[in-house]
């Protein structure tokens, strides 16, 4: 969607939803699941409604901005809040009463579920929905468009009465959730993937997550009801990955197994290629090994398991209750098959934090990382007070200090805002510094190792499904060969040197991928872009990589050899013996291409 074809939208709505982040994470930066569903809800009662994302907000200017509210028109302005937004809801929203003074400004979302008094001291904010917002925001669009019932009966509303802040009915939780519409992802505009949402709410209790805004209460959809979704993203819609964006796809694992089974016999039935992304806990894919390849055959490409540690007192105080050695076996099972990324995380500035328990955790990394190289991501975030959460409500129960309740230096995740008892801010975010060196140091160190395969692997689901792995940004992207040779794979004139039929052998051509030659004062010639200095001394392989300009078939290139080196020679011996053998070592480290 242009920002164009926003502005010369010329019609009028009931309901503007926005989900605005920060633009420097444009990349991460999805419309809120919970606001689409909201939308779609809507829509279904007979609503006319615009949804909003952060890419569309970036593209306008302010007077675009201003015309497309005044255009449209809306009664209700809403937005998602969270804790890292909520500054510039609170700013946006000022502009949209200015320019709207007659439309009323709802904030839902974690940030209004937990802190809804709090918000409704900012004069912009009209209302507040705490909870699940389908019900709360078609009730109130009647009351405020038709004058049907009284707000203090809206589930979850918080609104001004006399100036006085009022908490309405509490908020209620939808249980079924096959009742609601499927989500209408082409409101926001879809691209190569979309999003899923199969379960609202969590059993689980760690100490440091946010539950309040989905409820407690864990709610599942029916497989039937999650395949009528991937059938209609498919095939309507035309995507090609998925995301099941559940804080745990994997529970219950009968209801997983039936997802699985069912889009198992969906890729038979269709031929059909898709690849998808969930979240799962360690404790049940341990628990439950049937569900790895169950989950391997349904199309999964990345799994996103919670490691928090590598300190087993740490895990105790975070409640993980993971059994010893559970994660080093589901993550055997997953390298298995290379065809799987395992993304693990690891919280630094935890409860009693100090240098011990951090080298605990790093150790672990590095053990991972080693032990199924290209299959783990490594990624590292801070201990975050979250709203309601126990560690923000009792921080001395934990040995914390908090600093920076309001975020206001950064991303929740991306910034420490409490310190431990031993260790300071400076000292935690130094924490980060050395881990995220030293597992650049493991990637690098394995880069090289890794085969063709599983490094372009990582190079598409880059480029095609806008899944970038740790691997593909922090160590493959960065190496110059690999995104050449990448470049050139791509198109049907290339092929690999075994996939070359011998009787045609000579006809191809060789060509490597980056064309500028470097050569030391003792006449060693460079091989560019890889992970360490590789340098080329024989002879006949100086003058094979020399040759490979991608002017010269492989004939022409033999017959220069043969004439520069060995004259005695027949041109068969010279593919055999100098031609053939270079271009497989030249390969290996992808410094050489062929085309015809």
């Amino acid at each position: 969607m242009k920002a164009g074809d926003l502005v010369d939208r010329r019609h009028e709505v009931d309901v503007v939803l926005v989900h605005l982040d920060v633009f420097y994470d444009l990349l991460y930066s999805f419309y809120n699941a919970g606001l689409l569903y909201i939308a779609s809800y809507l829509r279904q009662n007979g609503w006319r409604v615009q949804c909003l994302k952060t890419t569309d907000i970036f593209k306008l200017t302010r007077p675009q901005l201003r015309y497309l509210f005044q255009t449209c028109r809306p009664r209700i302005v809403g937005f998602y809040t969270l804790a890292d937004n909520v500054y510039g809801v609170r700013d946006l929203a000022k502009d949209v009463k200015a320019w709207l003074p007659n439309a009323a400004v709802v904030v839902g979302g974690p940030q209004a579920s937990v802190a809804d008094t709090e918000l409704m001291a900012c004069p912009s904010f009209d209302f507040a929905i705490r909870g699940e917002g389908e019900e709360p925001m078609l009730a109130l669009i009647n009351h405020l468009r038709h004058g049907l019932g009284a707000l203090h009966d809206i589930p979850g509303v918080t609104y001004r009465s006399d100036g006085q802040v009022v908490r309405g009915a509490p908020p209620r939780i939808v249980h079924d959730l096959d009742a609601l519409p499927l989500p209408e992802h082409h409101l926001v505009g879809v691209g190569d993937h979309v999003q899923i949402v199969t379960s609202r709410g969590c059993p689980y209790s760690c100490t440091f997550c946010f539950r309040d805004a989905a409820g407690k209460v864990a709610r599942f959809r029916s497989p039937e009801s999650v395949m009528r979704e991937v059938r209609r993203d498919l095939e309507e819609y035309g995507v090609h990955a998925l995301e099941f964006v559940d804080d745990t796809f994997t529970i219950p694992p009968k209801r997983v197994t039936a997802i699985c089974e069912q889009l198992i016999e969906y890729r038979k039935a269709t031929g059909r290629q898709f690849i998808f992304y969930c979240e799962g806990r360690v404790d049940v894919l341990d628990g439950h090994p049937h569900i790895l390849p169950l989950l391997k055959g349904a199309g999964l490409a990345r799994l996103q398991i919670g490691i928090e540690s590598g300190d087993a007192q740490t895990l105790k105080i975070y409640r993980k209750k993971l059994q010893e050695g559970a994660v080093e076996r589901v993550l055997r099972r997953c390298a298995e098959s290379p065809a799987i990324s395992v993304i693990g995380n690891f919280i630094l500035g935890a409860p009693f934090e100090k240098d011990a328990t951090f080298q605990r955790s790093l150790e672990f990394a590095r053990h991972l990382l080693r032990a199924a190289p290209a299959v783990f991501e490594c990624t590292s975030c801070f201990l975050c007070p979250y709203p309601s959460t126990e560690m923000q409500m009792h921080p001395e129960q934990f040995g914390l200090k908090i600093y920076d309740d309001q975020f206001k230096r950064g991303l929740s995740l991306s910034d420490v805002h409490m310190e431990s008892e031993d260790l300071d801010a400076a000292a935690i975010r130094q924490l980060q510094v050395e881990f995220d060196a030293a597992v650049d140091q493991e990637l690098w160190r394995l880069g090289e190792t890794l085969p063709p395969e599983v490094v372009f692997r990582h190079f598409d689901w880059a480029h095609a499904h806008r899944m970038p792995t740790m691997w593909f940004m922090r160590a493959l992207s960065k190496v110059q060969i690999l995104a050449e040779y990448d470049f050139l794979r791509r198109s049907p004139r290339y092929a690999r040197l075994a996939d070359i039929p011998r009787a045609d052998f000579l006809h191809w051509v060789p060509q490597r991928p980056i064309e500028k030659r470097t050569y030391t004062r003792s006449g060693r010639l460079l091989l560019p872009g890889w992970f360490r200095k590789l340098y080329l001394t024989h002879p006949e392989e100086k003058s094979i990589y020399e040759l490979s300009a991608g002017k010269l078939r492989m004939r022409d290139v033999a017959e220069e050899i043969r004439r520069l080196h060995r004259p005695a020679a027949t041109l068969d011996e010279v593919v055999r013996n100098v031609l053939i053998p270079t271009f497989e070592k030249l390969e290996r480290t992808f410094h050489i291409a062929f085309y015809r």
